[in-house]
């Protein structure tokens, strides 16, 4: 179903466990693999089948079709774990350029469902761009989000994608 998760994820369901090693493979905070999940043996009867999967990067503004003013743009959703949250990190880059440039490199603690940070594209040119967020825990587990823009004072046209990478 979707809407919005404790941890950030596009979809309801799940349960945290602060135990759970599986990874989320589709992009989704649920749990893929290990399944289902049965807490080193304590549930005697089925188990968890959609554990959630922490570390969590979700870019929930901007969205496509928003306005871009020229000026500072705020970049809002969640960079979550709830046990081991080291520290995250914004990048953004211009389509057809594969260098990524750091505009946020936050140690201060996790954000849920709050701001990440503030871009100003008042520099850029108008174009496609990528906004990356990804989180990190302190064991270097890292789950990342990005979305597409069209920058500087245009529509934002644009697709959410996540991915989660064990280290």
């Amino acid at each position: 179903t979707e809407g919005i998760n404790i941890i950030g994820g596009y979809y309801l369901g799940g349960n945290y466990w602060a135990d759970y090693t599986g990874n989320d493979t589709d992009g989704d905070v649920l749990g893929n693999e290990s399944l289902p999940y049965n807490s080193s043996g304590e549930i005697q009867t089925g188990g968890d089948y959609l554990p959630l999967a922490v570390p969590v990067a979700t870019i929930t503004s901007p969205r496509e079709t928003e306005q871009c003013p020229r000026g500072p743009i705020n970049i809002t959703g969640y960079a979550w774990d709830p046990d081991d949250f080291d520290y995250y990190t914004l990048e953004y880059r211009e389509f057809g350029n594969a260098t990524w440039t750091e505009f946020a490199h936050v140690t201060t603690g996790p954000v849920v469902n709050g701001l990440l940070a503030s871009w100003d594209i008042s520099a850029l040119d108008c174009g496609n761009y990528r906004i990356r967020l990804r989180t990190y825990d302190s064991a270097g587990n890292m789950a990342e989000d990005e979305i597409s823009v069209f920058a500087v004072g245009c529509t934002i046209m644009g697709e959410i994608s996540d991915t989660i990478k064990t280290a």
